[in-house]
């Protein structure tokens, strides 16, 4: 692309973008850091980004292997969710167009002031398709979550998730297949200090909100290895 076509279609892009972010993780979809939380893209925004998983924590292609991650959550419905990515390995020998995935997230109930609010997610709609065995399956989960609010001040407030997946579709790896959970604590939703349990490790974290559409994230997974990603939120 030419570069006056190039400049046009950031320009078009940065008119479309509104305020409708949400804490997407590195996955591609609305996160603590990366276990799901039960909040949503908003419906009709997307959520267009990348995120950096390290070795010996990436599942594409082994743990011997740096994965890169390219993503867009969709907010369909005001209770539905779709998220598309593909994952590579970046750090391998032969060209590859890496693993794709589909992934659905549905918004059972809303947060109230006494309750939590409560999701349901489906990752990786293949392995429902093909029930045998396969190299492509590599981040099939399937969970329940629940997620509650609370303002602690004007300017701080506090978002926990609890949640607990299952290992009922065959595939050669799972993601989020037992207890997980996380807390996200915000300050004037610019900064945000997180932490997490992803059923196998303990993350720490900070995200960024960097003006009216870019958000990114840094994460400490299991205190020794770092992994990051941005993403932008646009209007459809």
């Amino acid at each position: 692309m030419k570069k006056p076509g190039l400049l046009f279609t950031i320009a078009l892009l940065a008119l479309s973008i509104r305020d409708g972010r949400t804490q997407v993780g590195l996955g591609g979809f609305n996160a603590v850091m990366t276990v799901p939380t039960a909040r949503l893209v908003q419906d009709g925004y997307a959520a267009i980004g990348a995120g950096y998983i390290p070795r010996p924590y990436a599942l594409y292609e082994g743990p011997d292997h740096n994965n890169l991650a390219y993503f867009a959550a969709i907010g369909f419905l005001p209770f539905l969710e779709l998220n598309i990515r593909a994952t590579l390995s970046i750090d391998t020998d032969y060209p590859s167009i890496g693993d794709r995935m589909i992934s659905v997230r549905a918004q059972l109930f809303k947060e109230t002031r006494r309750w939590p609010a409560l999701a349901i997610g489906l990752h990786d709609i293949a392995g429902l398709i093909d029930r045998a065995e396969g190299p492509n399956n590599y981040f099939t989960a399937l969970y329940m979550a629940a997620t509650k609010t609370k303002n602690l001040s004007p300017q701080i407030n506090l978002e926990a998730t609890l949640g607990y997946g299952v290992d009922w579709i065959k595939a050669p790896s799972h993601e989020f297949d037992d207890l997980f959970g996380g807390v996200s604590v915000g300050f004037d939703q610019v900064l945000f200090i997180k932490a997490e349990h992803d059923t196998r490790r303990f993350n720490l974290g900070l995200g960024m909100n960097w003006g009216a559409f870019l958000s990114t994230n840094i994460v400490l997974m299991n205190g020794n290895k770092m992994a990051f990603g941005a993403n932008i939120t646009t209007r459809l």
